[in-house]
Order: structure tokens, then sequence, then C-alpha cells
């Protein structure tokens, strides 16, 4: 292979036909003429047009970008093609699918695939429905394995982690678990030894119809306040700063809570005293099983559920903004993230497909397909904190099918399947770094490791 990128391939005269040895396999017939390009990889390709063999395979073109840039330790790519992922085995089949000619000169963009790493295993009493990253502004331990997160569970608990250590397990709720969400976060000392721990506040939401708020420091944990209703609450999501919680369940009502008159009471030692509801918003057919806060417009959350639709609320002027439909079927999770003037929502549907609405559009909707079960939880690959960018934006999706998939916003198929629970996956979330937690029926928690963008020197 090495000698017929160095004999064969540089240059720039025409060469429509020869035969080759790509990677040990002789492919004999047609070339078509490819330009190698990439925006995520350091080391970049020299600007001449190969003569590639149209039967070639994807993993031979991997290898041969590999060998033309001295890398020694290998490096699987993927590539696209007008911020298109290429998903067909060999050239040939990808280039009679877009009906492009052999003639024309093909500008690929080459790309660090995935390498998955199989992470620890935590175990709990019961399923586990929600997992939520602690937004400590002062971990700098670098190691996302290590960051501390939050889980809630069937068996009616909570448990706060750092690492594979649990730090506290926490009970209120008289039935499961199905939300949490976090109201502020810092690192805390634990125990009498002054352990590493963590101090919070955060929210949850159970079947049994209620939301407590919880106060955890110095290995302690209180219930600072409850709001009590009937029916089960599927979600609960706290603003950015911290000031509105909205929570929402089985009676189709999305209820806005006034977190900040809450927080003044607690420090007056006097929570209760004051209506802490700021409005309720009706409008939904069905149960609310997701929500989630813009990241664009202070004012404005959005709520999914049973019925399909996903919804925009404006809370300070306590009314609907805009509903967005398509052929959806129910929606059971929701993820949101910033765009230029707007946001990007994924929603997970029980036709076992993803959806990414733009509120900048919200006539548009792309499905993406892959799962074999319902979606149960679906997260974007960033953090809140990090740059806002709209091009090649990752996310992963949780399925009823024990699977989790990693995709592209540019691709229609999944870029890695991972399959490391024994049943269905509640919930997912993203640590940061390229780690993966995940949730499952099968009473465990689970992380990963997505390694890609991987730099290294050449060999040269």
């Amino acid at each position: 292979f090495r000698a017929f990128c160095c004999s064969t391939i540089w240059g720039s005269t025409t060469m429509s036909t020869t035969e080759m040895q790509v990677d040990g396999t002789i492919y004999a017939g047609e070339n078509v003429p490819v330009k190698f390009f990439t925006t995520t990889f350091d080391q970049h390709m020299k600007t001449t047009t190969f003569y590639m063999p149209v039967k070639v395979t994807l993993d031979s073109l991997s290898e041969f970008v590999n060998v033309s840039l001295g890398i020694s330790e290998h490096v699987p790519f993927n590539f696209l093609y007008q911020d298109e992922f290429i998903r067909y085995t060999t050239l040939d089949r990808w280039l009679k699918k877009k009906g492009i000619s052999k003639e024309t000169t093909i500008e690929l963009e080459y790309t660090p695939a995935f390498e998955i790493e199989a992470g620890n295993n935590f175990p709990h009493d019961d399923w586990v429905s929600v997992i939520r990253r602690l937004p400590i502004p002062s971990d700098a331990s670098g190691d996302a394995t290590q960051h501390p997160y939050l889980t809630g569970s069937y068996d009616r608990c909570w448990r706060i982690w750092r690492g594979d250590e649990c730090l506290h397990v926490g009970a209120g709720h008289t039935s499961a678990i199905k939300s949490a969400s976090i109201i502020s976060a810092s690192e805390g000392l634990l125990g009498k030894r002054k352990r590493s721990g963590v101090d919070c506040q955060f929210a949850t939401g159970a079947k049994d119809g209620s939301v407590i708020v919880w106060q955890y420091s110095g290995g302690r944990c209180k219930e600072v306040h409850k709001f009590a209703g009937t029916e089960s609450v599927d979600t609960v999501a706290v603003h950015g700063d911290g000031s509105l919680l909205c929570s929402g369940g089985w009676d189709k009502l999305l209820r806005i809570w006034t977190l900040d008159r809450l927080q003044e009471d607690m420090e007056k030692g006097d929570v209760g005293r004051q209506q802490y509801l700021h409005c309720g918003l009706q409008g939904h057919s069905r149960a609310i099983l997701a929500s989630a806060w813009s990241q664009d417009h202070r004012a404005r959350v959005f709520s999914t559920g049973l019925d399909g639709s996903v919804r925009t609320w404006d809370v300070m002027q306590k009314a609907p903004i805009m509903t967005m439909t398509s052929d959806a079927s129910a929606a059971y999770c929701l993820s949101v993230r910033k765009a230029s003037g707007g946001d990007l929502l994924l929603t997970g549907h029980t036709d076992n497909k993803v959806r990414l609405w733009d509120t900048r559009s919200p006539t548009a909707c792309t499905a993406f397909a892959g799962h074999k079960g319902f979606v149960y939880g679906v997260t974007w690959n960033a953090l809140s904190t990090d740059a806002v960018s709209e091009k090649g934006l990752r996310f992963t999706s949780a399925s009823e099918d024990c699977t989790l998939n990693v995709w592209d916003i540019r691709g229609g198929s999944p870029l890695a399947t991972i399959s490391e629970h024994s049943d269905g996956i509640l919930c997912v979330e993203w640590m940061g770094d390229g780690v993966l937690m995940t949730g499952s029926k099968d009473n465990t928690v689970k992380s990963c490791n997505l390694k890609s963008d991987q730099r290294p020197q050449s060999s040269a």
C-alpha cells in the first residue's frame, strides 16, 4: 500500500483506468480524481489531486490518509463531501447514489473517527431514570470521569457521586424519581477528615406528584421545600441563572416556580412564607415528559411530551410563543443547544427517531433514524459553557434497544453505536471531554469515553 501511495497516487496527470494495490487489495478499473482537506485535524494533506480507484473502500481511504501524513499510530478517519458524511462502503456506491460523474474532482474532508473506551459500572437498586452533571466551575482536575454528578432512580432515592464513589444517598419521595435538575453547585469538604466533596442545591420530580428542592452541604442533606401535586412529575428544569424552575407531567400543565423567592426565604429562615408559583402554562393535549430552558432567550422555555409537539413559552408574558410539529410521534426527551440567534433542539420519540428543530426555521425538522426502540434520552455532546458552533455539532441518543448512538447533524446515520447495557437505556448525560454517563433499566450507571480528534505527531 505504501508503494501504491508513493508511485501511483502522487501526481495530477489524468489516469482513467489502471490496476492498483491499496491496503493489500488489488483494484482494477476506473479511477476518480480526489482532493483531501480537513477542518478538525492538525495535519493537512497536500493539495495534489489523487486518482483513487472507484472500488476503493472507506477503510482503505483512511489508511491512505494515515500513510500520506506519516502518522505512526493509526488514526481511523471518517469522510465528508459538502458537509455530509459518506456512509457507503466504496466510492463507487457513493458516486452512483449521489449521481456524481467519475470525471468530477471530488473534494473530501477527513475527520478523526471515534474510538470508544468502556468505563466504569455503578450499580443501583432499581432503574436509573436521570443523570445530571454538577456544574462546578472550580473543578480543574481535567478528568471528566471524576466530575461529580447526581443520579435519580426508581428506588425513590437520589445519589451524589464523584467518580466511582457514592458520596450520599437521599430519599424523600414516596415513588420513583423521574427527573432532576441542578440549581447550584460548588466544591465542598466532606466529613471530619475534610475530604473533597461538593455543596449543591437541586430539584427532583417524581411519580408521587411532588417536586422537592434539596440542599446538600458538608455531607449532610435537608429538604428545603416540597411543591406538592397529585400526578406524576416527569420533568423539572432549572433556569441557567437559578431563578426559575419549570415542572411538567401527566396533568398537562407546565408550572413555573420562582426559586429566587424561595432562596430569599431560606436566608430568612422562613420558607413557605409566600407563594412560589409564578404561573401555569396550558397547551399540551397530553402529558408533558420533557422541558428545557432556552439558551438564547432568558424568558423562554421549551416543552414536549406525548402529543409530539414542541412548544415555546414566554414565562414573563405567561403565554405560548410558538408550536413546532411534524409527523412526530410521542416525545420522551429534549436537549437544547444555543445557535446564532436562536436555539437548536433535539427530541427523542416513540417511532425510534431523533428529531432536530431550529427555532429560527420552525417549520423545518430533520429526523435521524437508527434505533430499533423508543428513544428515551438525548444530549448534545457539548456543555452549555462551550463555544457556540453550528458546524459539526454532535449528539448522543439513548434507546430502549439497549444502545447509544452518536451522531453528527451533518449525517443521517450514526457515527458510532455503543452497546454496554443489558436493558433499555433511560438517560444519557454529557460530562465533557468525551465522557458520557448512561442510566438503564438494568439498574446500572455506566460511563464511556469517545476518543476522537487525536493529534498525533508524524513519524518523520
